[in-house]
């Protein structure tokens, strides 16, 4: 995956490797307060994403494909 990266050197383009996101995945978190999604973004649960919590501003969704 590629993205932009802004800093204060500068602006380039950098990649991102699937392994440097999975080293970097929280794992064991506790959220000691509220967990604010915008409408229409989805918690997704398992390795198919199978599981899917969302609002899409109207409506409530709890999706399972599986």
């Amino acid at each position: 995956m590629a993205l932009t990266q802004v800093s204060s050197a500068g602006i380039k383009n950098a990649e991102v490797k699937t392994e440097d996101i999975l080293d970097n995945a929280v794992t064991g978190a506790k959220v000691a307060d509220n967990l604010d999604i915008p409408d229409s973004n989805k918690i997704r649960f398992g390795t198919g994403n199978d599981l899917q919590i969302y609002h899409d501003g109207s409506d409530s969704w709890i999706k399972h494909d599986g």
